[in-house]
């Protein structure tokens, strides 16, 4: 009998359904049948994921369980690395279908898609702020309020923040404003539509689709009728766009803070865009022409962010991390002039006091950011897709195919956009998307800028069709995650996912603490960095990619090198086989194909030494492989040391009272300013035993003997020596060591 002729809700029966799968899975896992387990806890995990967005479902509980079953799968994954699910696509109908009705709920609210039929009630009007409540406001119907309506056009500066700290929402309006004026356009205007009883119907672009949001017309006001929160002197619409985005935030007008990329994605769906003015590869030039273009096109709309600290400005007073609107550009006779807007109202000043006019290169000098919004160009193409991503899932990689390769060079832009959930973390994770051909590196992207805001976007000029690789990168993920990619290209292509090429994956946790904390191989103590042995086996060659992860706090890098089975203590260009290049903070990435058989290491470091962290190695490969720890020097031996200067000249006695294998290393702690250091081992004849050669590396000199019982001599020597050095003494057995 099926479950709807039984009165059984849909519900309800997918839940046993999930459910059921989940309990063979746990009885493969005691019977030892793996593989079999892997398979049902993936299909398990999916099932209950999907049930989370089902009618009168506990949606936090269903995601926790099924967080919980893909825990499982990847325990036994590390355990069997060969074993595997059936590979089925992200981006398949019913797929989508899930993610888009579980985007309904933004944040706290559900927000119904804006062609739905929309007979939702409005939702609580927003939070007062702290300022708010220091001047007594109440909400008052926007009808009652008094307002001084003028017949002059609305122009950008009569746009203006009260008591709301939300300085990048009325920076956006104002500039909108502007726009509006002077290309006579109706940007946020024909967003806002009345109903009957006092309500509006908004129209803001949430969670990847455009959305109704439904408030009353209550606004917060003074004692007096006047109107405490976005205001303009002949509209309405900036108050309700402000109450209408302000509803669906944290702390409602009590805002906790945002950027005009963010609000304007938002506001408009226009692509944003950010220019970090003192990145190493902002170029001023170059940007400067696109802005002009862009501006003298009607193609954007701009806004301009100041850091913590703001240096002292003889023009105008500015305030630290505060958004502003631009409301033009110019550039005659090689002055390049870009007059800005503050938002912010007070008693002493008027809206045009407000407005002034700066240098581009002053603007470059004093703000931080300058944020673009770009407007979606119409006769570009527009591919989207939503997905979910597991806490796991560091790396996801989609694939763009055109249509055709004979078509003309063109633009590809990708926008990145986060879903709010209604159970967000305190802190966002941290996500970067990059945009590259399949014959290009992939650590390449490891060097990108990583951010937690939800917007991102990268793109390309005058590519070439053929296919492309996006890559998304996420670190301190705690949870399930949900986003919609945008992808804008001059050319017909599509968004494809594919099976992975490098199918077996496994893991391993590991810390840099204490010693082996060694930083970069600049540093003597690099040796002693968490190392790994990986031998493949296998008769072909094999193709790899490593991944380290680490907190963002610290700049982290990876090397495969030749490994004959000791510990390497010196990293030289003959035996790296590849790495991953210049040291990012928190993510290192490292691809190999046609790896040949044979036996290799892996080293993770931080950039400085003694930078203590957590760490996690992702290893996804075409074969199966085990990272086994290779063991620090001396680990499991008695072990001494010893601090002296070169100066000094110092000797050391070994007294061993039987057969005994010493193993001795002699480091500078300077290693620029001491040069050609080795050792000599002389027995109590005064005849020379073991001699360490010469060298000028970091790890400095080392000497393994096997000595007979007797009294030995050690002498570190040097070629230009000055500072201080280190020795370190270790034994199978213990032995008297001492300075002469």
């Amino acid at each position: 009998m099926s479950a709807s002729s039984s009165g059984r809700s849909p519900t309800l029966s997918k839940l046993e359904s999930a459910q059921d799968l989940l309990e063979r899975a746990q009885k493969c896992e005691q019977g030892q049948n793996l593989e079999r387990a892997f398979v049902l806890y993936v299909e398990a995990g999916r099932a209950l994921l999907a049930c989370s967005d089902l009618p009168g479902a506990d949606s936090t509980a269903l995601r926790q369980s099924a967080q919980r079953c893909i825990g499982r799968a990847q325990k036994i994954k590390a355990i069997r690395p060969e074993v595997r699910a059936e590979w089925s696509s992200r981006l398949r109908e019913d797929e989508q279908a899930r993610i888009l009705k579980g985007s309904r709920q933004y944040g706290e609210h559900v927000l119904p898609i804006w062609s739905d039929q929309r007979t939702n009630d409005a939702l609580p009007s927003p939070q007062l702020s702290a300022r708010h409540l220091e001047r007594q406001a109440t909400y008052s119907s926007l009808s009652q309020l008094s307002h001084t309506h003028t017949k002059v056009p609305l122009r950008g500066w009569h746009v203006q923040q009260d008591s709301v700290t939300d300085c990048s929402v009325v920076a956006s309006l104002a500039c909108c404003a502007e726009y509006n004026y002077r290309w006579q356009k109706s940007l946020l205007q024909d967003q806002v539509f009345k109903r009957p009883g006092g309500l509006y119907d908004v129209r803001l672009f949430l969670n990847g689709l455009w959305r109704c949001v439904t408030i009353n017309d209550q606004m917060p006001c003074s004692g007096d009728g006047t109107l405490l929160c976005a205001q303009a002197s002949s509209e309405t619409w900036p108050t309700l766009m402000e109450k209408a985005y302000l509803s669906t935030q944290p702390g409602g007008y009590e805002f906790a803070g945002s950027n005009s990329n963010i609000d304007l994605t938002a506001l408009l769906g226009w692509i944003p865009e950010r220019f970090v003015l003192s990145a190493a590869d902002f170029r001023p030039e170059s940007t400067w022409k696109r802005l002009l273009s862009g501006f003298e096109r009607g193609t954007c709309l701009i806004t301009a962010g100041t850091g913590k600290t703001v240096p002292e400005y003889d023009v105008q007073v500015l305030t630290a991390q505060h958004d502003y609107s631009v409301f033009s550009l110019d550039d005659r006779d090689g002055q390049r002039q870009v007059t800005l807007y503050n938002p912010w109202r007070t008693t002493a000043d008027s809206e045009l006091d407000r407005c002034f006019t700066m240098s581009f290169e002053d603007v470059c000098a004093y703000f931080d950011v300058i944020y673009v919004n770009w407007r979606p160009d119409e006769s570009l193409y527009l591919n989207t897709v939503h997905l979910t991503l597991t806490p796991k899932e560091h790396l996801t990689r989609l694939y763009l195919q055109p249509e055709s390769q004979t078509m003309n060079p063109g633009s590809i832009t990708v926008v990145y956009l986060r879903h709010r959930k209604e159970s967000d973390p305190p802190q966002p994770p941290f996500a970067s998307v990059g945009l590259l051909s399949e014959q290009q590196a992939v650590r390449d992207l490891a060097a990108r800028e990583y951010t937690d805001s939800p917007v991102l976007c990268c793109h390309t000029h005058d590519s070439t069709p053929e296919p492309m690789l996006v890559l998304l990168s996420h670190a301190e993920v705690t949870t399930v995650l949900t986003l919609t990619l945008q992808v804008y290209s001059a050319f017909k292509l599509s968004i494809v996912d594919r099976p992975p090429d490098k199918p077996i994956t496994s893991s391993v946790d590991g810390a840099w603490e204490g010693l082996t904390a060694g930083g970069n191989p600049e540093y003597p103590t690099w040796m002693n960095n968490p190392q790994y042995s990986l031998r493949i086996q296998e008769k072909k060659s094999c193709d790899f990619c490593f991944s380290l992860r680490a907190p963002r706090a610290n700049a982290v890098h990876i090397v495969l090198a030749r490994h004959k089975g000791d510990r390497i203590t010196e990293l030289t260009p003959d035996i790296v086989v590849a790495d991953s290049g210049a040291y990012q903070h928190g993510i290192a990435l490292c691809e190999k194909s046609d790896l040949r058989p044979g036996s290799y290491a892996l080293i993770v470091s931080t950039f400085g030494q003694g930078q203590e962290a957590s760490f996690e190695i992702t290893v996804e490969g075409t074969v199966s492989c085990e990272l086994v720890p290779i063991p620090r020097e001396g680990a499991g031996m008695f072990s001494r040391s010893f601090v002296s200067r070169w100066a000094d000249r110092p000797r050391y006695r070994l007294k061993i009272l039987q057969p005994t294998s010493v193993l001795l290393r002699t480091q500078a702690n300077d290693t620029k300013s001491s040069t050609g250091i080795s050792m000599q081992l002389i027995d109590h004849r005064g005849s020379e035993c073991a001699t360490a050669r010469a060298s000028s590396g970091p790890s400095g000199a080392s000497l393994e003997k096997q000595l007979q019982p007797g009294e030995y001599t050690l002498l570190p020597l040097c070629r230009r020596a000055d500072g201080q050095f280190k020795l370190y003494v270790y034994s199978n057995k213990q032995i008297n060591a001492a300075m002469l």
